[in-house]
């Protein structure tokens, strides 16, 4: 949800309604909705660099082939249906600066860099 309408989109109790977990099992694993976005976020850091990391050990030992083969992963990625932009940007685009969502972002954002 929060890939499809954006972290501002997308309140608690949507996420209670649509997923069917009860609202004090959701604020037992999550004690606030910043806690789930970054979960979220961090889910989609696990995912994108396991591509980046895939798509280079492919592409050979070569580190000019590795280059080209994180464009190949970027391909791959952008080109799939539903794809809505790269979620740290959007959530840090959502979020103000200084908040713990808008910090993961960022933190992604140089890792990956």
């Amino acid at each position: 949800m929060f890939n499809a309408h954006g972290v501002r989109g997308v309140g608690v109790d949507r996420i209670i309604a649509e997923s069917g977990v009860a609202k004090a099992t959701l604020y037992s694993h999550f004690r606030s909705k910043d806690d789930l976005v970054i979960a979220y976020l961090h889910g989609a850091d696990g995912l994108w660099r396991g591509a980046l990391r895939e798509a280079a050990t492919n592409a050979g030992s070569d580190p000019r082939e590795q280059i080209l083969g994180l464009f190949d992963a970027l391909r791959t990625a952008t080109i799939c249906d539903g794809f809505r932009g790269c979620a740290f940007i959007n959530t840090a685009s959502e979020t103000e600066p200084g908040t713990a969502p808008h910090a993961t972002s960022v933190e992604h954002k140089q890792a990956v860099r």
